[in-house]
């Protein structure tokens, strides 16, 4: 099991790169008042944690497994719990107008949400990975 950056693919980059900084707009910038999002949000914040750290995961586990199942597993989650954090988080934003963390963690999760979907869609066994030439012998 290791790691392979060739078999990452542009919406994995995508996918990783946005769900680090997802994590830092999380902990990092003022989302309502003076506290940061996790601080702020009681029930999204431990959700946008877990959507951003399962971003991550994809991405790693997208980079050192020869076979697809257990990065598409995860992308089928992180897609449905994706979601659901963004419509919580256009609701929140459109009730109780926040701070500029709230906007750049809503803007990244849907781009998380956006790059979990286009990881799925193009998933599959890399080139390096496929299997070779399977050898016959005639009847």
């Amino acid at each position: 099991m290791s790691f392979h950056a060739a078999r990452l693919r542009a919406p994995e980059w995508a996918l990783g790169i946005a769900s680090l900084a997802l994590l830092v707009v999380l902990f990092a910038l003022h989302w309502y008042g003076g506290a940061n999002g996790w601080q702020s949000l009681t029930v999204l914040g431990p959700l946008t944690a877990l959507v951003a750290v399962l971003g991550l995961a994809v991405w790693a586990l997208q980079a050192t497994q020869s076979a697809p199942a257990l990065p598409v597993v995860l992308v089928v989650v992180e897609l449905a719990l994706g979601l659901i954090l963004v419509v919580a988080l256009i609701v929140r934003v459109a009730i109780d107008p926040p701070k500029l963390g709230a906007y750049l963690g809503l803007v990244l999760a849907v781009l998380v949400e956006l790059a979990a979907y286009a990881s799925l869609r193009h998933d599959g066994v890399a080139e390096a990975d496929a299997p070779r030439r399977i050898e016959t012998f005639p009847l």
